[in-house]
């Protein structure tokens, strides 16, 4: 016989991985109306990607994130969400139909489902102590203190499992608390999994501006990221008194304005 399998593993892995699908197939089977509407959130995806499939999939236009340049946000269903196993589905148009949802109706119920999801929040300091914390000491990084915004210092923001976790920059509890550590701060895209942010003035007292930060991001795209992982070129500004995000341009302080509803 032939051996499919060198060691035990292996075997447990790949028997492992069959039970997570066939478990996550069984959901999916029962899912109705109310397991819609209970377990949707918005993913953020490219437009670009969101090209493959928009005929079957809507978008959600709510909270302004339409006009988030170079962003669409999906209908998706997350069954299983973990670093190393995701399963998810999108949710058609046909899904919605069997189930007599409307846009609205699934708009709303994604956003009130992304409150209630946890999102991390992490400093680039913070990252670098727990992965060598003598290096960072030699280098002259500060030792981060829990639960204190350093407005000199950047952050990574994505949800728990940190996997397709851009959409946590959404969270209006989290907008509000940066916005209360930093006031107006900038939204880098570094990939569909996570976006990074800087207080707006730290970025404009080290020389950071708009086109700086637009180059910074296509570069990273451009010549680090996975092309399947990109989000967009494109940078976004949050302000802290409108509690809007706009769309950065090369050229300006400023682009479209994007208001919550």
């Amino acid at each position: 016989m032939e051996r499919l399998f060198d060691d035990g593993n292996e075997f447990d892995a790949a028997l492992s991985e069959a039970m997570n699908r066939a478990s996550v197939e069984d959901i999916a089977s029962k899912m109705d109306r109310q397991f819609v509407l209970d377990n949707v959130i918005p993913e953020l995806i490219s437009v670009e990607e969101y090209d493959d499939f928009k005929f079957k999939v809507p978008y959600l236009n709510t909270h302004g994130i339409e006009n988030m340049e170079g962003v669409v946000a999906i209908p998706t269903i997350v069954f299983k969400d973990e670093p190393v196993c995701r399963a998810s589905t999108k949710v058609t148009g046909d899904m919605m139909m069997s189930f007599d949802i409307s846009k609205k109706e699934l708009e709303e119920a994604a956003f009130k489902n992304l409150e209630n999801k946890e999102y991390k929040l992490q400093s680039l300091n913070s990252m670098m102590f727990s992965l060598d914390p003598d290096l960072a000491q030699m280098m002259g990084i500060p030792e981060p203190e829990n639960d204190t915004l350093n407005p000199a210092d950047m952050y990574v923001v994505t949800n728990e499992s940190g996997v397709k976790g851009s959409n946590a920059i959404l969270n209006s509890e989290l907008q509000a608390r940066l916005a209360e550590g930093f006031g107006d701060f900038y939204i880098l895209p570094s990939s569909k999994h996570e976006v990074i942010v800087i207080s707006a003035d730290m970025a404009d007292s080290i020389g950071h501006d708009p086109k700086g930060l637009c180059d910074m991001v296509s570069t990273i795209n451009a010549t680090v990221l996975d092309p399947k992982d990109k989000l967009t070129d494109n940078v976004f500004r949050y302000d802290s008194e409108t509690e809007c995000i706009q769309t950065v341009s090369a050229d300006s302080e400023s682009g479209q304005n994007i208001e919550r509803d």
